[in-house]
């Protein structure tokens, strides 16, 4: 049997020596430099093809440095096909300057993610004008939104959702169920509405993160199984979270954890979760 294809959707690549990440003090595994070389490839038994990296989360006003940091990435390892960058997009149409400053600065950019999971009030921040105003200037630009929020947050991104489908979007980390809290029965719900608009992908990641370090097959394999049975197989990304996921997984017991959950899918459809939603998707030119 061919070796898996596949295209890890959610890389992280960060130098806290160059960048300044708030969210990184006091977390001595992830604070210190992780760059390309350190993704472990070699430990995961199928071929990556392409990496996509996700914006880190950098304290304010970095976004084009964080770009630029990742191109040098890019130019030491060329698998590194697409970027999804961070812009304030609550600013309305004053985020225009920035947007067409980031695409300018790299022909990679394909997405934008402004991480949710921290706001107070998520709610208020997605229905005011200004935001949903940021939002559809996406398109402008051929970009997605990538979504990052928790569980608790799932009905105002729903709204959202409602009100741009011109937009694609992507729900981060299936939008971080409550897998510790048995909160199986409202993950179903969430992800059954939010698979009725075909804008939305979802991003088979960080799952065991959000269970515990002690978590088990059997508690992520019903949140697996519900994703798989709202988007089916052809809005389901693969992302591995690296490095945010060693506080619970490695991406090589990730992808085996998948592949045991994906048993039931055939050759093909485990392809288009791999690999190849995401070649469509972000649009890397893979063959």
């Amino acid at each position: 049997m061919a070796p898996l294809r596949v295209v890890d959707t959610h890389v992280h690549f960060w130098d806290p020596r160059r960048l300044r990440y708030a969210w990184l003090q006091g977390n001595p595994l992830l604070n210190r430099p992780y760059e390309v070389r350190d993704y472990p490839a070699r430990e995961i038994d199928a071929t990556i093809d392409a990496l996509v990296f996700v914006e880190c989360d950098t304290d304010p006003g970095q976004s084009l440095e964080e770009i630029r940091f990742v191109e040098e990435q890019a130019r030491v390892d060329e698998r590194i096909r697409a970027i999804v960058a961070h812009a304030p997009l609550e600013l309305g149409s004053g985020v225009e300057p920035l947007l067409e400053q980031i695409v300018a600065s790299s022909a990679r950019v394909r997405g934008i993610r402004r991480i949710l999971q921290s706001e107070p009030d998520v709610g208020a921040l997605l229905q005011s004008p200004a935001f949903i105003a940021g939002v559809r200037l996406l398109d402008r630009f051929k970009l997605h939104f990538e979504i990052t929020v928790t569980y608790t947050q799932m009905d105002a991104v729903l709204q959202l959702v409602r009100s741009l489908p011109e937009i694609p979007m992507v729900l981060d980390h299936c939008g971080k169920p409550g897998i510790r809290h048995d909160q199986i029965g409202l993950f179903q719900r969430h992800v059954a509405e939010l698979a009725r608009h075909p804008n939305v992908h979802c991003k088979l990641s960080g799952l065991a993160t959000e269970a515990n370090e002690r978590w088990t097959e059997a508690q992520l394999l019903p949140y697996i199984d519900s994703a798989v049975q709202a988007f089916g197989p052809d809005r389901l990304l693969f992302g591995s979270d690296w490095p945010v996921c060693l506080r619970a997984i490695s991406p090589a017991r990730w992808l085996n954890v998948l592949e045991r959950a994906l048993c039931g899918c055939s050759p093909e459809q485990l392809h288009q979760i791999l690999h190849g939603n995401a070649n469509r998707l972000y649009r890397l030119a893979l063959p």
